[in-house]
């Protein structure tokens, strides 16, 4: 069904309320408000585009454990400004996890390592997160405009994995032949922040176009599906 409401993408376990929606949802009946709750959404606005990537996953060679208070992440660098909406890592679980693995967005310093407030945050259950490798979405709960020709960082924790060699997320990425050049692997494994370069871990990262300046508002219109 179609929405004519400005909604920016949802995804997984979101509960948004849709005001004289038209909708079947497993059976789901309009509220007496005229509204409907519809579990685990994605909202499809039509001008999400992908910006910065590196995301041949047949150069998966490697992989790095995130668990407790070990982190890894990204580097990147816009060549367009855009406001970042969500992220999306190959990764896999070993073992068994609880509570969520949570994507963070944060500038870097000179050293092109993370530093300041968080830009941008969002999170995904780790129960969610299969045996096998595959894209694993985070979408951003809280989003900020990033601006061209400036390197920001993209890192996610699993505070409620214990660690291996029983409990982990596998974050993977390219040891063999990294080619992004807007960025590198970035860990931080006993309090301070350090780059990898001669590592690329691959992830696409998702936004909103800005015009003149301004956020460009999306498309009226959206194609919703319930999961």
């Amino acid at each position: 069904f179609k929405v004519g409401s400005l909604i920016s993408r949802i995804y997984d376990a979101i509960k948004i309320r849709i005001a004289n929606g038209n909708a079947l949802n497993k059976g789901a009946a309009p509220d007496n408000d005229g509204t409907l709750e519809v579990d685990y959404l994605l909202v499809e606005a039509e001008n999400v585009q992908l910006y910065e990537y590196y995301n041949d996953t047949a150069q998966d060679d490697n992989n790095w454990d995130v668990a407790l208070a070990r982190l890894w992440g990204q580097s990147f660098t816009p060549s367009t400004a855009h406001t970042i909406t969500f992220v999306r890592f190959y990764v896999h679980r070993v073992g068994t996890c609880t509570g969520d693995s949570t994507a963070y967005i944060k500038a870097t310093d000179g050293s092109g390592l993370p530093t300041g407030a968080i830009l941008g945050e969002g999170a995904t259950p780790t129960s969610s997160i299969g045996t096998t490798v595959s894209w694993i979405d985070y979408p951003l709960a809280s989003t900020s405009e990033l601006s061209a020709s400036t390197k920001y960082a993209a890192y996610i924790d699993a505070p409620n994995c214990s660690g291996a060699p029983t409990n982990y997320l596998y974050i993977h990425g390219d040891s063999s032949s990294p080619s992004y050049t807007g960025g590198c692997l970035l860990n931080n494994l006993s309090g301070s922040w350090t780059e990898a370069c001669a590592n690329d871990m691959i992830f696409e990262e998702y936004g909103n176009p800005v015009a003149g300046g301004v956020i460009a508002a999306p498309t009226e219109g959206f194609i919703i599906t319930a999961q």
